[in-house]
């Protein structure tokens, strides 16, 4: 079950990329392992699409072992309540301030995470795709943002949590989730795969990144085993070309 929901996600965060990267290749594309998707452009000719989620760690000095899951506690035990209430499937991220929750705060949070996104919703039409950021002053103390979105038809509820981003952490993160995956391509044997993509998604990215920002990495990622690198903001509905310069 948890693998299916991860697949379920994992393709509904690429069928998002592929609307919004105006270049993205025409072709047969095929759930896979090791890469996450392949897109046939042909019968001999394919593109490897490895997945992965960009993560702002917490302040350091912060147990983020203990962090994540106070945190993840609290995001399921909002998500269950939220689905007996409305039976409604959504991806819903929160976007966390600093410091954040505390283990005694799981079963009040969990309440009031689970009312804020019902009543977010309340009075959508949920026989169309929508997507929604609510920054207002209702938010508890400790959410700076909830985003939230709905596609109909949609077969699972995916809910999660973390840190917002900034400018500080935001290069480290990104190049460290880049090298943690650089090795995954070793064990690609298949053949007839020309290019290999990586394709980070996260949540709150534009606010880290500069253009500058953008060249530096590029520079940074020469060499890299990866052809395209591309860094996808599933709410902004943008997509930022990190790809090496060949």
């Amino acid at each position: 079950m948890i693998s299916e929901k991860k697949d379920s996600f994992e393709k509904m965060i690429l069928d998002g990329f592929s609307r919004f990267y105006r270049d993205f290749p025409q072709g047969r594309l095929i759930k896979s392992e090791s890469p996450d998707f392949i897109l046939w452009k042909s019968p001999k000719r394919a593109i490897g699409i490895e997945l992965t989620r960009l993560h702002f760690p917490f302040e350091a000095g912060v147990s983020s072992p203990d962090m994540e899951g106070i945190t993840n506690a609290t995001v399921n035990r909002a998500e269950q309540i939220f689905l007996a209430q409305t039976g409604v499937n959504l991806y819903v991220h929160f976007i966390l301030s600093e410091p954040a929750l505390k283990e005694e705060a799981i079963i009040p949070a969990s309440a009031v995470l689970a009312a804020h996104v019902e009543k977010s919703i309340a009075g959508r039409d949920f026989g169309r795709e929508f997507r929604m950021v609510s920054s207002d002053g209702d938010l508890p103390f400790y959410a700076q943002k909830i985003c939230i979105y709905h596609r109909p038809g949609a077969g699972f509820s995916f809910w999660e949590a973390g840190r917002g981003s900034d400018r500080t952490a935001c290069p480290e993160t990104i190049l460290s989730t880049i090298r943690a995956k650089e090795g995954k391509i070793r064990t690609y044997h298949r053949k007839h795969i020309e290019s290999h993509w990586l394709l980070m998604s996260g949540t709150d990215i534009g606010r880290c990144l500069s253009q500058g920002m953008i060249r530096r990495l590029k520079m940074m990622n020469a060499g890299n085993p990866f052809h395209r690198i591309f860094l996808f903001d599933f709410f902004e509905r943008k997509v930022y070309d990190l790809s090496p310069a060949r």
